[in-house]
């Protein structure tokens, strides 16, 4: 089993610290940001066409609303490549 060192500092406290994980420990931890920022960016795409959300990518609705579709194919793409169900990609 592959072992990566993960190196952080801390500001408060400048001593380092050594964190190992496993590869799939670093899998899963990227996976879950990934889904966590895809369920972000439906739910802005969501409020943006409903005509209540802000601005995200573009202060254009149209163009705003087609990055946020493609960056949520990107992202769908990756998990998907990950084994993570996605869901509707759009």
């Amino acid at each position: 089993m592959k072992t990566e060192r993960i190196y952080v500092r801390n500001v408060r406290n400048p001593m380092m610290k050594t964190v190992e994980l496993v590869e799939e420990q670093i899998t899963a931890i990227v996976g879950s940001e990934l889904m966590d920022a895809l369920d972000g960016l439906r739910a802005d795409l969501a409020r943006r066409e409903e005509g209540t959300g802000g601005v995200i990518f573009d202060h254009n609705i149209h163009r705003d609303i087609a990055i946020m579709r493609d960056r949520i194919r990107c992202y769908s793409l990756v998990l998907s490549d990950y084994g993570y169900n996605v869901g509707e990609t759009y």
